[in-house]
């Protein structure tokens, strides 16, 4: 599995979060990363906007009656196929990442990275391990 620049960055930054990770001389976030996410929990990047390919015709049957927005799930599940190699069909909203995926925490990045870069949005490591399911995980980019 090759990473590109973005899955690499999303590594970097998760890894300052686990234990041992580089953390600034005050044992914590660099204060311009905890001020942008403390008020909302997410960080936004420009160039998020909608895709006028996507539609809810291409997205699966089994995602019909998710409430959201069609561009996150086609986004979320080609990320998600690509990772694991696997049909968009077979992705359900009730699929475990963890579980079923067998996604560890290197995997769950690449999909993450992948993800991020297409939608222009960012949420924070403590988010995104929260997430259990791929639903969870829609659900997570698409509030605001």
């Amino acid at each position: 599995m090759a990473l590109d620049a973005d899955a690499l960055a999303a590594l970097a930054d998760f890894g300052k979060n686990l234990p041992g990770g580089s953390e600034d001389e005050s044992g914590g976030e660099d204060e311009s990363v905890r001020s942008s996410t403390a008020e909302s929990g997410a960080v936004f990047e420009e160039g998020s906007g909608s895709n006028p390919d996507i539609s809810s015709e291409n997205i699966p049957a089994a995602w019909e009656n998710f409430s959201g927005d069609p561009e996150v799930i086609a986004c979320l599940l080609e990320a998600v196929a690509a990772e694991v190699n696997c049909e968009q069909t077979d992705l359900r909203p009730e699929t475990g990442l963890r579980t079923q995926l067998d996604f560890d925490d290197l995997s769950l990045y690449a999909v993450v990275a992948r993800f991020e870069g297409k939608l222009g949005e960012k949420r924070s490591d403590g988010q995104i391990v929260e997430c259990k399911t791929l639903g969870e995980l829609a659900r997570l980019y698409q509030s605001q």
